[in-house]
């Protein structure tokens, strides 16, 4: 009987943790539109968001922000925050969390443009890239806003494998935000 009890407990939990989890990426979602970009926090199969912030608007206005969302794939224990200045400015909606970044996604409230760069179409979406070493630089515009990918090329996350997240989570966003 006590072992009934114990797992019904451990059920109950699991799905408690699972739900706040989720509650609270809704709740930065529904923050992140406060600043004027109607975006969810989009989900990357088999990686766990690491940590947003809101990078202040360059702007005497105050019109135009930027929201940055690092990806990771193994997120590990909340970081004390740091007190150094020029981190100060943002304003953290979640985490950071322990864990290395592999890739951070800034959207903005307006459209933007990459110097130098090539381009391709991946689903319909025309996209512009930079290579330097191995980072990659990708950026999408959609419905007045832009989607930047910043990450470092590897076997497993190659340019083409970026070019298929770019595509999935500018879709995602715009289904999601209808």
């Amino acid at each position: 009987m006590i072992k009934k009890y114990i797992g019904l407990l451990f059920i109950m939990l699991t799905l408690v943790g699972c739900t706040s989890k989720n509650d609270i990426l809704e709740n930065v979602s529904q923050e992140i539109k406060n600043y004027g970009i109607s975006a969810e926090v989009p989900q990357v199969d088999d990686l766990a968001v690491n940590f947003v912030y809101v990078l202040p608007s360059p702007t005497a206005t105050g019109d135009v922000n930027t929201v940055v969302i690092s990806y990771t794939e193994r997120k590990g224990e909340l970081l004390k925050p740091n007190s150094n200045q020029n981190e100060s400015k943002k304003k953290v909606l979640y985490g950071p969390f322990e864990g290395d970044s592999i890739f951070n996604l800034s959207i903005s409230n307006v459209e933007n443009s990459l110097d130098n760069a090539s381009s391709t179409t991946v689903a319909d979406l025309k996209m512009e890239y930079t290579v330097t070493n191995d980072r990659l630089i990708l950026l999408a515009n959609q419905n007045h806003m832009s989607y930047m990918i910043e990450g470092q090329i590897t076997s497993k996350y190659t340019e083409e494998s970026y070019f298929d997240v770019m595509a999935g989570i500018v879709h995602s966003v715009h289904v999601n935000t209808r």
